[in-house]
């Protein structure tokens, strides 16, 4: 459609006011019922959008921007492109970072990522509970971190799921629990 044309030629313009407005543009779109993306419709978007949380995106309003429009945006993808979004933000939240050696841009990404997985657990409803069930393992590897920041915030984004999918995801209770008990050694810093 025009609006997914106009988008892919805005979202990669070296005018970060222009990549701005294609979000929050995409995002007015996506807000009404009756808006659907194809499949090939959410192979382009997909991965501009994952390229705002990577170190090639500096400007900051792009990142806010980006993280606001995951609620509605996982609503309207199919399984295989909610998976794409939630593995590459939990990576990056807890993974080597390997694009940039820059210790305030790696923690700027790790936040945008732990703000953009708390997006995407917004957005999910039940009928998502695959994507809900495989962001538990991999949340969960990343506890094994020297960092306390990142297993902070992995802990944050593990409670929004049990807070919101409890009962959906109740054959990984065990697995958080078993995560928790393993991290509780008192060195995960100020709440």
């Amino acid at each position: 459609t025009q609006t997914i044309q106009s988008f892919c030629e805005r979202i990669v313009d070296v005018d970060p006011d222009l990549r701005q407005m294609a979000l929050f543009d995409l995002q007015e779109q996506l807000n009404h019922p009756e808006f659907s993306l194809t499949d090939a419709e959410q192979d382009k978007v997909v991965p501009h959008i994952l390229t705002a949380f990577s170190s090639r995106e500096v400007n900051s309003e792009v990142h806010s921007q980006s993280v606001r429009m995951l609620t509605t945006l996982v609503r309207k993808l199919s399984s295989k492109n909610r998976q794409r979004i939630t593995d590459q933000l939990v990576k990056t939240l807890w993974d080597t970072i390997a694009e940039t050696k820059n210790a305030e841009a790696i923690r700027t990404l790790r936040e945008n990522a732990c703000m953009g997985l708390k997006a995407v657990v917004e957005g999910l409803s039940e009928d998502h509970k695959d994507t809900v069930q495989s962001m538990i393992p991999n949340l969960l590897a990343g506890l094994r971190s020297s960092e306390s920041k990142i297993r902070t915030d992995i802990f944050d984004v593990l409670g929004e799921l049990v807070r919101n999918f409890g009962q959906v995801i109740v054959e990984k209770h065990a697995e958080i629990q078993e995560g928790a008990i393993a991290n509780f050694n008192g060195d995960l810093g100020p709440r």
